[in-house]
């Protein structure tokens, strides 16, 4: 084993107690706990993950981005170039030799995929595509086939009508796993005037969770390779239905479990000196693994319950060579809502061309729903809509409030560890505790911001993020 290994490195440190880093501690605690039989595929990432994925990014990196992309193992990188390099591969469909062996080639892979999601060749063709945008085209419209939470679509054949049904079965923003029975849901809705078909969105479900098509059987499925394993890029398929879960999908989906889990609980203890919580989360996390996937969508506060623009989060997360995502995720429908921004304000933000970072909106004094911790997104926009009612009744006074476009995104996948969720909990509560956002600072787009290092002495950064309204 590589001795550059940082998670062997700290097995070793395990061995002596009386040099036991906070880390260090912290991980033994885990391992100690009912969560440690879930965690780390019985072994094999301690043992591989230094070399398997760990060392083309360096010590003290941790990806945190895995819905955005899934990470490829140096083995089956070689594996990929092995084969290209040692088999002649021409056009399919044609029967000279090196179109022969690409045709099986193709065939083995569509096989591969049907197994994976144990769906049968006699229901099921799989069509392969050079992106997930090209599996289907937009459901309805003002609709984006892959970012919205759900879409519909109908039309008109043969004297009965066709509707179209899409939901993600797992949201990209929040990590919300959606019922799986709402297939059947759907299905039974059909009679002989109206035919109700499911496109089910596994891009980001299927790179942490099993799916078993057998059992929830859905028309359509989209899959993102990308998003699975990390290579090749651009390449999705489109599972389309002609009429159980792996033991690998299980162990990934216990793994990711495992620390989700733990990673909640630590962000949930993260507050102020003054007992107001540094984190506000999106999400269902508190309803368990059937509610909710790997996947943190959250915003910090300072100790008066203002957000901290996730841009900035990104930038000390930057800084401490922790890879996560701000923004809004490509689902701005359920980003916007969490925010607090009405469809009106969102609509005026657009024809106005506005690209910066914080909105302003005009509010009743006193009324800021930003600093909410525990409002649904639903709940926030009803009460954004009720005052901007009041607002064009003329009453009550109004004031200025700053609403920062985005929150910050952390997900995890099937080669996240233990270190990378200790780094990020280390990195908010060592950064942002009883952090303030003076405004001289926001109007210069520049915020000093205290990271941890690994040896924990305190480092200043200049975090610069543009600002401008």
């Amino acid at each position: 084993m590589s001795k550059s290994n940082p998670l062997s490195a700290a097995a070793a440190a395990a061995a002596a107690p009386a040099a036991l880093s906070d880390l260090q501690k912290a991980k033994a605690s885990f391992l100690n706990s009912e969560l440690s039989s879930s965690y780390g595929y019985q072994g094999w990432l301690e043992q591989h993950w230094w070399a398997e994925v760990g060392a083309r990014f360096g010590p003290g990196q941790h990806y945190l981005d895995y819905t955005g992309a899934g990470q490829f193992t140096t083995s089956q990188l070689a594996a990929a170039f092995q084969e290209l390099s040692t088999t002649g591969l021409g056009n399919p469909h044609s029967n000279n030799p090196s179109s022969a062996a690409a045709t099986r080639e193709v065939a083995a892979a569509r096989a591969l995929v049907l197994a994976h999601f144990n769906a049968s060749a006699e229901e099921y063709h799989v069509i392969f595509t050079n992106a997930l945008d090209m599996q289907v085209t937009a459901p309805g419209p003002g609709q984006d086939q892959h970012c919205s939470s759900s879409s519909n679509s109908s039309s008109s054949s043969g004297g009965s009508t066709c509707h179209l049904v899409a939901w993600p079965a797992k949201d990209n923003y929040e990590g919300r796993l959606y019922p799986q029975d709402w297939v059947k849901q759907v299905h039974a809705k059909s009679d002989v005037h109206n035919q109700y078909f499911v496109l089910l969105d596994a891009a980001a479900y299927a790179a942490t969770h099993a799916l078993d098509m057998s059992a929830v059987q859905p028309d359509f499925l989209t899959v993102s390779f990308y998003k699975l394993f990390g290579y090749p890029s651009g390449l999705g398929a489109l599972l389309v239905r002609k009429q159980a879960a792996q033991r690998l999908r299980k162990a990934i989906s216990a793994h990711v479990e495992s620390l989700r889990q733990w990673t909640y609980s630590q962000l949930l203890q993260l507050c102020h000196s003054n007992g107001q919580p540094l984190v506000r989360l999106f999400g269902r996390h508190a309803e368990g693994p059937r509610q909710q996937g790997g996947i943190f969508q959250f915003q910090v506060l300072t100790p008066e319950g203002d957000r901290v623009p996730g841009s900035l989060v990104e930038a000390a997360a930057s800084a401490a060579g922790l890879h996560l995502r701000s923004g809004c995720n490509c689902n701005p429908g359920r980003c916007m809502a969490n925010l607090g921004i009405t469809p009106q304000q969102e609509r005026e933000r657009a024809a106005k061309f506005h690209k910066g970072p914080i909105l302003i909106v005009m509010r009743p004094q006193g009324s800021n729903s930003s600093s909410s911790s525990s409002s649904s997104p639903e709940a926030i926009v009803r009460l954004a809509e009720q005052q901007q009612q009041q607002q064009d009744a003329g009453e009550p006074p109004l004031e200025a409030v700053p609403l920062p476009l985005g929150s910050v995104r952390v997900s995890l996948g099937a080669y996240s560890t233990f270190e990378d969720c200790y780094a990020l909990v280390r990195l908010l509560g060592g950064t942002f505790t009883d952090f303030e956002v003076y405004q001289r600072e926001l109007a210069a787009g520049m915020k000093l911001v205290r990271v941890m290092d690994d040896a924990e002495h305190a480092v200043k950064l200049r975090a610069a993020v543009a600002l401008a309204q």
